[in-house]
């Protein structure tokens, strides 16, 4: 993940706590690689939907690789949270030239 896209989650971070179905999107980022089996079983065990993607995108996320972001961006597609994905993608391109 880059810089810019670590902003990006730091400045969604609350619309991103509050909207994500988590269950799902954890069993996608495991089946990508983008979370281990270790990450999938502490993700379960936070106690509101809200501590577990605090949790993944605090400090999981930002620290699993370069294909992290885009994993997420498909893993929220497949599960049908498809405008969380959009509205990622939105602000991500916010500020950056089509032409560059």
């Amino acid at each position: 993940m880059d810089d810019k896209q670590r902003e990006v989650l730091q400045t969604c971070h609350e619309y991103l706590i509050e909207n994500i179905d988590p269950l799902p999107l954890i069993d996608s980022l495991y089946s990508a690689g983008i979370l281990t089996k270790d990450d999938s079983i502490r993700l379960r065990r936070e106690v509101t939907p809200n501590d577990q993607n605090r949790l993944l995108l605090v400090n999981m996320l930002p620290k699993a690789g370069k294909d992290a972001f885009s994993s997420l961006i498909r893993g929220l597609t497949k599960t049908e949270q498809s405008d969380i994905a959009d509205y990622l993608q939105h602000e991500l391109s916010k500020g950056m030239c089509p032409l560059c």
